[in-house]
């Protein structure tokens, strides 16, 4: 009886005499259905603020540019928690709302072709700090000239005094510090306006 044929060793493949596998695709030679795309997403809008001493050295907004392309420009101010808003009417004219922490109506100014340099409206009062404190803060609103050149506000009270460069659209401006003031100055290099600060809660363009 004839045994069954046995492989020959010496012709056995062997682990090396087997090819060796395909390096793996390079990542940039991937398919393209495969890429992962990814878009950059624009960094959210920051909020307008009001210039404070301790934060802002210039204006936050000027000229009529800001409200032609955005009708609106609102913000809370920090120091006060009141409300500022600027809105362009179908005129074509600006005004500048400002609104206590209950909603209601607390300044109303409107822009003007006239070279008006003036205080319209100025507010004092104190507001409690989350650990319990309270701070006082100051707030001014009024009209600046363009053609009078740059606009500063400084509230004082006896020896103190802050100076800022307000925020400024279409004309309208708008200051807002932390501390104990009496009143509040605006002036440029050719005019200058004063007006006493008021208890918060008063409205001195009624």
């Amino acid at each position: 009886m004839s045994q069954p044929a046995r492989p020959d060793p010496a012709r056995a493949p062997r682990a090396r005499d087997w090819p060796a596998p395909a390096p793996p695709a390079h990542p940039q030679h991937r398919s393209p259905a495969r890429r992962r795309i990814t878009t950059a997403r624009p960094a959210p809008e920051q909020p307008i603020t009001a210039a404070s001493p301790a934060a802002a050295t210039g204006p936050m907004a000027t000229g009529s540019a800001a409200t032609a392309a955005r009708p609106q420009i609102s913000a809370r101010l920090p120091v006060s928690g009141w409300q500022i808003r600027w809105r362009l009417q179908p005129d074509g004219r600006t005004v500048l709302e400002v609104t206590d922490q209950a909603g209601n109506l607390t300044g109303l100014v409107a822009s003007t072709r006239l070279p008006i340099t003036s205080v319209d409206g100025a507010w004092r009062g104190t507001r409690r700090r989350a650990d319990g404190s309270r701070q006082r803060w100051a707030l001014a609103i009024g009209h600046a000239s363009t053609t009078d050149g740059p606009l500063t506000v400084t509230f004082t009270r006896r020896a103190s005094r802050t100076t800022i460069h307000p925020a400024t659209v279409d004309g309208l401006w708008v200051a807002a510090v932390t501390g104990h003031y009496t009143a509040a100055r605006c002036h440029t290099p050719a005019a200058a306006s004063a007006r006493q600060l008021m208890p918060a809660g008063s409205r001195p363009w009624c």
